[in-house]
């Protein structure tokens, strides 16, 4: 069972699961990343380049 939440969105690991009818696991040893964070990684890179 999936409980909405706004926030999934933002988390293109999750969504991915999601498609596949997964269920997304929390530990310690994992980091999801908000999809504006990668974003924003990406675009930092380029700007070194």
């Amino acid at each position: 069972m999936s409980l909405p939440s706004p926030w999934r969105r933002g988390f293109p690991g999750i969504l991915a699961l999601d498609g596949e009818d997964q269920t997304y696991l929390d530990s310690a040893a994992t980091a999801q990343k908000l999809q504006a964070m990668l974003d924003a990684q990406d675009q930092a890179l380029e700007l070194q380049r």
